[in-house]
């Protein structure tokens, strides 16, 4: 990406992702970062395909954009952007997901699909194709997902001191390979590449810049 003083705001939604999303940036950015919990932005936005990436609609009006770049405080900008989502509020259910998202949360160190499953008391096949069709990857991925954003969690905030093996064996990865691969497929570095090369951004979610 190339900055351009002309350009118009750029809107993208980033669904899920299974491999680390890649970006050259050139030039200043000012940029407005919103994450959401998983099915959260559907509780703002219907009949949008969320399983892939989104850029062509507008999740913010041209008067929102406006308004939304006209500060740099973010307490400000926080206020801001909790009224324009309210004003968007619509909620979402579906019992699957919900109770299967809470059970992989809660049971992410000894989970298994088929008892998830069993626990719900639909097939497996039918689970996949909830979790494929609403969040665009399977239940085992997003389990992945889980148990190694929880790993982060435990190294840079509640364990520093805690190492790679000691992690591995905490998580229930098979053996340091195993957690390494694990590294490797979702960030294109190692534990400790990706450690020693990332920046953290923010204080409720983790951003990394990878050079």
């Amino acid at each position: 990406m190339t900055f351009d003083e002309k350009a118009k705001p750029f809107q993208i939604f980033t669904p899920i992702r299974e491999k680390i999303l890649d970006i050259k940036q050139y030039g200043k950015v000012y940029r407005i970062v919103i994450v959401f919990n998983p099915l959260g932005i559907q509780q703002f936005y219907k009949n949008v395909n969320f399983t892939d990436y989104i850029t062509d609609f507008e999740f913010f009006t041209k008067d929102d954009l406006e308004e939304i770049f006209s500060t740099t405080n973010t307490d400000i900008l926080t206020d801001m952007l909790d009224k324009f989502l309210e004003n968007r509020f619509a909620p979402f259910e579906n019992p699957v997901l919900k109770q299967s998202i809470q059970y992989i949360f809660e049971d992410y160190e000894n989970f298994s699909v088929t008892e998830l499953s069993n626990s719900i008391g639909i097939s497996r096949q039918h689970l996949n194709r909830v979790f494929q069709s609403h969040l665009g990857i399977s239940v085992k991925k997003f389990h992945e997902i889980v148990v190694f954003r929880q790993t982060i969690k435990k190294k840079l905030i509640e364990d520093p001191k805690k190492n790679f093996t000691e992690l591995a064996y905490e998580f229930n990865y098979s053996d340091q390979s195993h957690f390494n691969k694990a590294y490797k497929n979702l960030t294109n570095n190692s534990p400790k590449s990706f450690f020693n090369k990332g920046t953290m951004l923010g204080k409720e979610d983790t951003f990394w810049h990878l050079q």
